[in-house]
């Protein structure tokens, strides 16, 4: 919809035509809820918008907003969940039934409700998930305010806006870097904050929360600082609600602390299970183990032991378990648990009440009687032990206090493990006792054990972790204990600023994260937790800010911080290093992200194996890396190894494994399989991670783009970017980056179409990038290639007065020195003369951009182009750019056309007049060098190339600076070059001021960094002197397609510098291609020597005339040929084990070149890869 048509609707107050909006009852989240009438069928109802600032296409409100459609719509007309009515977007929203009444939040706003109603309301809720849950639906936001009693106490559930299919909830359950969670913090479960899978018993601990705060006036955890709260629910203890409210009847109370179990498993199964407790309890079923009279008299006794536990006055309570225990024993045997229950709760309270020695019996006669029944691992039991033992001490006998506590610790680690706090509190509450028992020596040696990881486990500001630095204290005073007020204060600045954020003022969050780092930093140091929580919090903000530097380096401050206080294998500061990585690759620098995914996955791997799901993504994300970084070759092998490991490990199904499948596929080279690829792997993305899922959708993209035709890319890419604007967002990096590639490849054949779609993204791309630098990069490309669409469309003017308006912003964008401003400005130039002196280059550049997209076949496109150079010639003069263009192309088709010493020959021709004419700094000249080094090293024009490539590593350091990687790979070519030369001091200098680049850029242990170290080992070798003892001149010929396919093994197998090269060579001088024999020497081999002992070989063979490839006399005087010739260089120390191999398979395939590289591939290992490239 235009934007006026939107302002149009939003001033007459109707949502698509037909909902007239009358007030609004409210906002939260993501929406607004407006009364509405609904003027088509005459009802009130309810509607739901997106906030004006998030703007109709904002992709997370759409997702939420469509997300919550559905599931509501899945659920509807059950009585106890909302019904939805209809749902639309442009703008987005959702119409549903209109409620009377208020929510639970209201109610607990005004009063405390009596049980029965609590009983009636948590009934329907627990009705309404089960139904969401037999529907595969989890609702993982259940609180209050998202539960309606109408005026005749019927319960709603609202909000299904952040649930989730059950298939997906792993998915949707992840903590962001702050540890904030979807979710409401005072309901969410242990495994909601600890970002574990969810399932319908998450909803029913969130329901344990809203009957605790029903009952008891606030949620079980408080709702006091955020990481407090979270804590509580991870590690704490509820206070049961009878001892915050006394008239809770026993059974409900034993349900609220069932539904608060830890471990879902402790839970009720589910909400049916729930749903029947709770009819149970409204009928007065539930309540105790004997008859009513009985249930009576034992309510009275526990509501008594409430009201003593609630008053806070240890001596009365105390009173009251004197008197009321002999009863419990009485009412339900000795050995019930109520009854262990209560003679814990009676020593604590005379522990408290100052009678230390009365409550070391009372726990000394309860441990056995607790281990006879719970059994002695039980946790209770071992925390009865330690009660035991404290108050041993406190009665005056430290030395056995402490010796209680060294019986007692073994058991601990045992069961609940070094880190549970009940057993770190254990071993510093016995270096205090061994200290009093005095030892104080002993005791600040314990202390000093213990307390560095409490802190890691517990955090510094723990109140445990001060408590201990307060008892070392006493035994070395010198230190000085923390300032809990100081820290208090801190601590709420803190989740003041994670308030500000959630609301959505990131800039104002940040200014008060920043304020409170630089207080932090004074006040308690870089590695305390507080300064961890505030730092992680100001990367949250930056990153949504779109400040990646700011968050990528205090995510790597927060990664070295980690490392120095919890230790560099701690899984938080792996996850840190994990994140930091992951960040640097969507800063947009993926060289600088594989330096910091390589070593991490070798740690991953040492410490949590390299099977663990951490481990496998780290592996996934690394090969992304590398192959954004250039090297899609090494992505696409390091990633077939993770995707076949991924499948053993997590299983097909799971979303890492199709998620590595589909970067495997995007790096994939050839079409045809890349293809292939997405094919397959397009159903299962659709059924695993669903159709909308952004991966999906950038899978169908590039499916769309294998096509090779652009009106056929064109026609495949319109409905998934139709796709994308319903799923993403217009305005969502995937969409309009599909968006991009549909307008190019429109304009190809319909450049007036083309332009049009350019001018709508480049709206949007400013939109989006507003807050971007040089106003936006995707923007500047965006209006290049319009300019340049424009121009073909016919309108040089237009074309003109669009570069023009950008070239100050592209040269402040990308440097004046950047291809991509010598292109625009070069093209801006062209414009101009044409437009005061046409010429009638335009049918010309269009026939050589159609020749270029259709290159399958390169004799014949160089036929075309050769054609072509001859019509720009005419047209417009030799120098003319676009003729030097045309000629470059043609000297690099000749070349892959299988005649590299004639494209060698064309790009020494064409390099002088390129740089005469453009200049030889020139963005262009600078890349036909370097095309023309390539050609001239193929044909073996080593003196020229090697020239060439010196002339050229200058300018690529200029325009792409010294760490990119066309500028390592012209240096490499230098080295290799100055090895086959025989300036081996040469090499040697070259590879020593280029290896320390190449381990910055790829790290010390990646494949280009070893490459580089064992070919300057070779070079600085003594060379082999091979003599030569007889020569001849018989020659064989063999199929091209087997000489090209050889030609670039060889090739490959020179620049990784294996000694099986030579044995390549020897064979191509059996097969009589002199060209290739003679110039492609291997490391540390005479030419000459090795033609010399070739022909000596070749001698005795028959002389053929035509080919003799699968002539049978021929191949076994070439199987016998190589193995005199082998046994010749076996002699000369030289590798040639599989020569014979190679040329009976050459034989016996009549020159296949597939059949001899498959044999290839198969006997030698470290070529394996170059089978794999050529397809095999």
């Amino acid at each position: 919809m235009p934007m006026s048509r939107r302002r149009r609707d939003a001033d007459e107050r109707t949502v698509a035509g037909r909902y007239r909006l009358e007030a609004k009852l409210g906002a939260g989240g993501m929406g607004e809820v407006w009364r509405a009438r609904d003027e088509r069928l005459g009802r009130t109802v309810a509607l739901k918008l997106i906030k004006g600032g998030d703007g109709p296409d904002s992709p997370a409100g759409l997702a939420r907003f469509e997300r919550e459609a559905k599931v509501t719509a899945m659920l509807s007309g059950h009585p106890h969940i909302v019904t939805l009515y209809d749902f639309g977007r442009d703008p987005i929203f959702v119409v549903m039934e209109m409620l009377t009444g208020r929510t639970l939040a209201d109610v607990l706003r005004e009063e405390r409700p009596e049980i029965g109603r609590v009983l009636r309301w948590c009934r329907q809720v627990s009705e309404a998930l089960a139904a969401a849950h037999s529907a595969g639906i989890v609702h993982r936001d259940i609180k209050p305010a998202n539960l309606h009693a109408g005026p005749d106490d019927t319960v709603k559930v609202l909000d299904f806006g952040i649930a989730a299919l059950t298939a997906d909830a792993g998915d949707h359950t992840r903590m962001t870097t702050t540890g904030v969670v979807i979710g409401s913090c005072p309901y969410m479960a242990p495994e909601q904050i600890r970002a574990e899978p969810v399932d319908g018993r998450t909803d029913l601990y969130a329901l344990g929360c809203v009957l605790y705060e029903l009952v008891a006036g606030e949620p079980p955890f408080g709702t006091g600082p955020i990481y407090s709260v979270l804590e509580g629910h991870v590690n704490g203890e509820a206070i049961a609600p009878r001892l915050r409210r006394p008239d809770v009847p026993v059974g409900l109370d034993r349900l609220i602390l069932a539904l608060l179990a830890k471990r879902p498993a402790d839970r009720p199964a589910d909400a049916a299970t729930v749903r029947d407790w709770l009819d149970d309890l409204i009928a007065g079923k539930r309540g105790g183990p004997a008859a009513a009279s009985r249930l009576a008299s034992l309510d009275d006794v526990l509501t008594e032991l409430a009201r003593a536990d609630g008053r806070d006055d240890p001596a009365a309570a105390v009173a009251a378990y004197a008197d009321a225990v002999p009863d419990l024993e009485r009412m339900l045997g000795e050995d019930h648990p109520q009854v262990l229950d209560a003679r814990r709760r009676q020593a604590g309270w005379t522990a408290a009440a100052g009678a230390p020695e009365r409550a070391r019996d009372l726990y000394a006669r309860l441990v056995p009687d607790l281990e006879a029944v719970v059994g002695p691992d039980d946790r209770g039991a071992l925390i009865a032990r330690r009660d035991l033992a404290e108050q041993t001490g406190q009665a005056g006998d430290a030395r056995t206090a402490a010796r209680l506590y060294e019986e007692l610790l073994p058991a601990l680690e045992r069961v609940l493990g070094a880190d549970d706090p009940v057993t770190l509190n254990g071993r510093a509450r016995r270096a205090d006792w061994v200290g009093r028992a005095g030892d104080p020596v002993a005791a600040i040696r314990l202390f000093d054990e213990v307390i560095p990881q409490m802190r890691r486990v517990l955090g510094t500001d723990h109140v445990e972790v001060r408590k201990a630095f307060d008892a070392k204290e006493v035994w070395r005073p010198a230190g000085q204990a923390a300032d809990d007020r100081r820290l208090e204060r801190l601590e709420h600045r803190l989740g003041d600023a994670g308030l500000v954020q959630r609301s959505g003022e990131r800039e104002r969050a940040a200014e008060l994260f920043r304020a409170l780092i630089s207080d932090l930093l004074d006040e308690v140091g870089p590695d305390h937790a507080l300064t961890a929580h505030a730092r992680l919090g100001l990367a949250d903000c930056l990153r949504e800010l779109d400040d990646w530097p700011g968050a990528v380096r205090l995510a790597g401050e927060q990664a070295e911080s980690y490392a120095r206080f919890l230790g560099p294998d701690d899984p938080r500061t792996l996850d840190m290093r994990l994140m930091h990585a992951g960040w640097t690759d969507r800063m947009g620098d993926p060289v600088a992200a594989a330096g910091l995914y390589r070593p991490l996955v070798a740690d991953l791997e040492r410490v949590l194996g390299p099977g663990d799901r951490r481990t496998l993504i780290a592996r996934r994300d690394l090969a992304d890396c590398v192959g954004k970084a250039g090297d899609a070759a090494e992505a696409v092998e390091r990633l077939g190894d993770v995707v076949a490991d991924l499948n053993g490990g997590l299983g097909p199904d799971d979303g890492v494994t199709v998620r590595a499948r589909e970067r495997l596929a995007w790096f994939t080279a050839d079409s045809g399989e890349k293809a292939r690829l997405y094919e397959d792997l397009l159903p299962d993305l659709r059924r695993v991670v669903g159709e909308d899922d952004e991966v999906t959708l950038r899978a169908r993209q590039a499916l769309a783009g294998c096509r090779e035709r652009p009106a056929e890319k064109a026609e495949a890419l319109r409905p998934v970017v139709a796709d994308m604007r319903r799923a993403l967002g217009a305005r969502h990096g995937t969409t309009l980056n599909a968006r991009a590639a549909l307008a190019f490849a429109t304009g190809q054949d319909d450049p007036a179409e083309g332009a049009r779609l350019y001018r709508e993204l480049i709206l949007d791309l400013a939109e989006a990038d507003a807050r971007a630098t040089h106003g936006g990069m995707d923007v500047l490309l965006a209006s290049i290639n319009l300019s340049s669409t424009t121009a073909r469309a016919g309108d040089a003017a237009e074309a003109v007065q669009i570069l023009g308006q950008i070239m100050p912003n592209v040269e402040e964008a990308f440097g004046a020195d950047h291809f991509l401003t010598v292109n625009a400005r070069r093209s801006l130039a062209e414009l101009r003369h044409r437009l005061a002196d046409p010429a009638p280059t335009s049918a010309l550049n269009d026939r050589f951009r159609a020749i270029l997209a259709d290159d399958a076949d390169p004799a014949r496109t160089t036929a075309a182009l050769a054609e072509l150079v001859a019509d720009f010639e005419a047209a417009v003069g030799r120098d003319h750019p676009d003729t030097l263009r045309c000629r470059e192309r043609l000297a690099a088709m000749t070349a892959r056309a299988g005649d590299p010493a004639a494209g060698a020959e064309m790009y020494l021709a064409l390099l002088p007049r390129f740089e005469r004419c453009l200049g030889a700094e020139h963005a262009e000249a600078v890349a036909a060098r370097t095309n023309g080094a390539h050609v001239m090293d193929d044909a073996g024009r080593y003196a020229e190339a090697l020239e060439t490539f010196r002339r050229t590593v200058p300018d690529l350091e200029r325009i792409f600076g010294a760490d990119d990687r066309r500028v390592l790979d012209a240096r490499w070519a230098v080295a290799c070059l100055l090895v086959r030369t025989g300036d081996q001091d040469g090499a040697d200098r070259e590879l020593a001021q280029a290896l320390p680049v190449i381990e910055r850029v790829f790290g010390p242990d990646a494949p280009e960094t070893r490459r580089a170290r064992e070919l300057r080992a070779r070079s600085a070798a003594p060379r082999e002197e091979v003599r030569s003892t007889a020569a001849g001149d018989t020659k064989f010929r063999f199929t091209d397609a087997a000489r090209r396919a050889l030609e670039g093994a060889v090739r490959h197998a020179t620049a990784e510098g294996h000694p099986e090269v030579t044995a390549v060579h020897l064979l191509l001088e059996l097969l009589g291609d002199p060209a290739i024999g003679t110039d492609l020497v291997t490391v540390g081999a005479d030419p000459d020597a090795i033609r010399a002992d070739a022909m000596a070989a070749v001698a005795r063979l028959p002389r053929a005339t035509g080919s003799s490839v699968g002539r049978p006399a021929a191949d076994r005087a070439l199987v016998r040929a190589a193995r005199e010739a082998g046994e010749h260089a076996r002699q000369r120390g030289q590798e040639f084990t599989w020569t014979v191999d190679l040329l009976t398979a050459l034989s016996a395939g009549s020159g296949d070149a597939a059949a001899a590289l498959v044999k290839w591939g198969a006997s030698s290992g470290t070529l394996r890869s170059v089978a794999r490239r050529h397809g095999m």
